[in-house]
Order: C-alpha cells, then sequence, then structure tokens
C-alpha cells in the first residue's frame, strides 16, 4: 500500500528493479530503475551502479526512500546483491548529502505478484490471455 502510494507521486522514491534487462523490457514497475541481477560473471560493476544512480539522481534529486525488488526473493545470491546495492546506493547518497539509510525497503512479493494486484502500475504489462476454447 506505501509503495502504491508512492508511485502515484514518484518525486520522492526510487524504485530498483534487479531482474534481467530483457525482463526489465518486458515489463516493469513505472518509474522504476533497472540494476539488473545476474547469477553469471558479468554483474554490474560498482562504477556502472553509481553511473545508473548519478544518472537518475538529477530526475528525482529529493529521494528519501527506496524500494527494491527482484523475481527470485528466496536467491540468496539475490539478497547479497541487494545488501550490496544498499551500501553503493547509501554511499552515492551520502556524497551527494542525503541521508536515507532507514528507508531502504525490500519488497516482500515478486514482480509477477504485484503486477497481478497492481497491473496499471506496470509498464508493458504481462496481460494472462484466456485459453480459447477448442
Amino acid at each position: 500500500y506505501q509503495l502504491y502510494n508512492a508511485i502515484q507521486f514518484p518525486f520522492n522514491i526510487w524504485i530498483i528493479d534487479t531482474q534481467s534487462a530483457d525482463d526489465y523490457a518486458k515489463s516493469h514497475i513505472m518509474t522504476s530503475i533497472n540494476l539488473p541481477f545476474n547469477s553469471g560473471s558479468t554483474q554490474l560493476s560498482n562504477d556502472d551502479i553509481i553511473d545508473i544512480l548519478d544518472s537518475n539522481m538529477g530526475k528525482y534529486p529529493n529521494i528519501n526512500k527506496i524500494y527494491i525488488y527482484n523475481n527470485d526473493i528466496e536467491n540468496t545470491k539475490v539478497w547479497l546483491y541487494f545488501i550490496r546495492l544498499k551500501k553503493i546506493i547509501t554511499d552515492s547518497c551520502m556524497d551527494n548529502n542525503k541521508n536515507i539509510k532507514d528507508e531502504f525497503h525490500i519488497l516482500d512479493l515478486d514482480y509477477e505478484e504485484f503486477n497481478d494486484q497492481y497491473p496499471f502500475l506496470c509498464t508493458n504489462c504481462i496481460q494472462l490471455q484466456p485459453t480459447p476454447e477448442p
């Protein structure tokens, strides 16, 4: 509910989508920033993450909350990536005179669940078509 309201007025939040770039291109929460988790060896570098954050800092200069999500929240490696992102984002925001350490939230539902509940808040929403009868 809090995220629903925040998306309506996205002036002070970042939504970090850690889906793959391909999945993000198909559909994602509106206004989200893609920092994809990759379970292989091709993770984004810290510098790449900072560049992406810096390019979005100007769009949303008054950030005071960050929400993060992924479709595989049960995966330990995803949680380690969340922790890494939290440190990078917190340090980057502090460098820009913002203190958001206590306003970092991990969504307790994955993207498909969010899309099911709030399809109007997603881009390129996945609309399930009824199976045609034979």
